[in-house]
């Protein structure tokens, strides 16, 4: 996988108190994200961050 380093980071960040939904939404969008920068760097052959 790509260095996704600061997307493992950004889930430790989560604030404690948010729901658990609220953190659901978050890991969805950061999969998301993670999925689209693999995408991306498979169509330009770019090294992503």
């Amino acid at each position: 996988m790509h260095n996704i380093g600061w997307i493992e980071e950004l889930k430790q960040e989560v604030p404690t108190h948010m729901g658990p939904s609220e953190r659901a939404i978050l890991y969805h969008w950061t999969t998301d994200v993670i999925q689209l920068s693999q995408h991306i760097h498979l169509k330009t052959g770019l090294v992503s961050r």
